[in-house]
């Protein structure tokens, strides 16, 4: 999955006509990745794919609809209308 992203995300000077450099940064949890973002060295954007991820499994009910096709009906909370992460994981 990382590989496919950052080849999406090398192509897109492509399409900009532009110069950009990506930088990918991954890691479990407490290995300093929000720290390194963190330091103000340079004028970096920011692309959190955690967060898209959980907005996804929050707000989009295509993306719902097609994880609970995928995975089961097990995963959907009924009582809180929301994709249990904790199950789908």
């Amino acid at each position: 999955g990382y590989v496919i992203l950052s080849n999406i995300f090398a192509m897109l000077p492509l399409w900009f006509g532009g110069k950009m450099q990506v930088i990918g940064l991954t890691g479990g949890i407490a290995t300093g990745k929000s720290s390194a973002v963190n330091t103000g060295l340079g004028d970096f954007k920011i692309i959190d794919a955690d967060q898209i991820s959980k907005d996804l499994r929050k707000y989009d009910k295509n993306y719902q609809r097609l994880l609970i096709q995928t995975f089961g009906e097990e995963i959907w909370n009924k009582e809180k209308q929301e994709i249990n992460s904790e199950k789908l994981g």
